[in-house]
């Protein structure tokens, strides 16, 4: 059984997500080098998982997300993937994880003030 805290649960719909259990995942995929998995708002969903993962040579986001979605249960499959460079860390090593969803979050609400704007 995969143990996460509770206030990094992402809850889609009535179901909660472990991200530390879509990450053990993403690491299986051959290029994926790195990844966390964080919860983006969506109005219809409450929220849906957003990985960002470091990947060695290339890949696409819709290959990683298949790979993910084959093995996963629906309610689980990623929205999206963000690759990225590198991960940000603390001076321990431990990622960052509120800068990732902070980010994420930043993004979300900058979509919908455009779509706002006339």
């Amino acid at each position: 059984m995969i143990k996460d805290r509770l206030k990094e649960l992402i809850k889609v719909k009535s179901a909660s997500i472990a991200p530390a259990e879509l990450e053990l995942v993403l690491r299986e995929h051959p290029s994926v080098q790195d990844a966390v998995v964080v919860g983006r708002p969506d109005p219809e969903h409450g929220e849906v998982p957003v990985a960002y993962v470091v990947v060695i040579g290339t890949v696409a986001s819709h290959e990683v997300i298949d790979f993910v979605g084959a093995r996963v249960a629906i309610h689980k499959r990623l929205h999206s993937v963000r690759i990225i460079a590198g991960l940000p860390r603390s001076p321990s090593g431990k990622v960052q994880r509120r800068a990732i969803r902070d980010r994420e979050r930043g993004a979300v609400e900058a979509r919908t003030r455009d779509e706002r704007l006339p």
